[in-house]
């Protein structure tokens, strides 16, 4: 990869949960499989970040990665189902962007994180037992309907090149609040490990999952998108979204795709629906659940 390219790269990733093989990059167009079962995907994308770190330096633009797990291993090619690997691309002379839409809105003020236990488990918030202080945030009257997350605000620190441009990228990562302890501990959904993602100190705010707010962060995800390119839509757009969306959660289907046509127009559009979501949140890229990530094009004018 060239760290003088005038374009930051993009990164396609997609995989079959069938699959697992020992992919190891290598060359200019690199094919990425999954790692051994004994690493988890979390440690695979920290490790295509790390390949990609920096190559965008020129543009002052980070990289970009998109992808997820298949469900079924199956992906849609205009309406036409395609069996695929694990496996992925990048992107070198397009421009590329990411949307990453986790559909919940953020509520009530920031929270400090007081206490950790393995497993993904918070014990305390802002030195309280973590479901007493949740609880006496939820039962506001002003609280939105839905569903409850916890947003965990991503510290660039380990990766940070201070002048690439992080518009457009979330700055809190959405985790669904599972289960309690008898204790008070809040646990939190997958993909949460206490080295670097969870910790002591670390900013956290409660985020509402849903359908409206579904909707509205991504139209306002592909506004912003279309406004920071000077009103030019994207050429092409890679599409991964969480099963649980789309007919599981509208009862109809086609509506977040709509969606996105009402803030682009015709857009040529591919993708699947995935058990885990890849995208960035910050400088770093994340498993996601719930959500909506999408990798714009747009190719170099004539």
């Amino acid at each position: 990869l060239d760290p003088d390219r005038a374009v930051a790269p993009g990164c396609l990733l997609f995989a079959d949960l069938s699959v697992i093989s020992d992919g190891r990059p290598g060359g200019k167009y690199d094919v990425y499989g999954l790692p051994p079962a004994d690493i988890s995907i979390d440690q695979y994308l920290s490790f295509i970040d790390q390949r990609l770190a920096g190559s965008g330096a020129k543009s002052g633009k980070p990289h970009t990665v998109i992808g997820g797990l298949t469900l079924g291993g199956q992906s849609y090619v205009d309406g036409t189902v395609a069996k695929l690997k694990s496996c992925g691309l990048v992107f070198e002379s397009t421009s590329v962007s990411a949307l990453v839409a986790q559909g919940a809105e953020p509520y009530a003020d920031e929270m400090e994180i007081t206490g950790i236990a393995e497993g993904g488990v918070v014990t305390h918030l802002d030195g309280q037992p973590a479901i007493e202080r949740i609880t006496e945030i939820s039962e506001r009257e002003d609280r939105p309907s839905g569903e409850l997350f916890l947003g965990l605000k991503v510290d660039d620190a380990a990766v940070d090149h201070s002048q690439l441009d992080r518009s457009g990228r979330p700055e809190y990562l959405i985790r669904k609040l599972i289960a309690r302890t008898d204790s008070g501990a809040c646990v939190l959904m997958g993909g949460v490990s206490n080295d670097d993602v969870l910790e002591e100190g670390q900013t956290c705010k409660l985020h509402i999952f849903s359908r409206p707010s579904v909707l509205k962060q991504l139209r306002e995800a592909a506004e912003a998108d279309l406004q920071a390119h000077s009103g030019r839509p994207p050429d092409a757009a890679f599409i991964v979204c969480c099963g649980a969306r789309g007919f599981n959660l509208f009862n109809a289907s086609g509506v977040e795709a709509e969606t996105l046509n009402e803030a682009w127009g015709d857009v040529p559009t591919i993708g699947f629906f995935a058990a885990g979501e890849f995208g960035p949140v910050g400088l770093r890229t994340f498993a996601h659940a719930y959500t909506n990530t999408v990798l714009a094009l747009r190719f170099p004018e004539a």
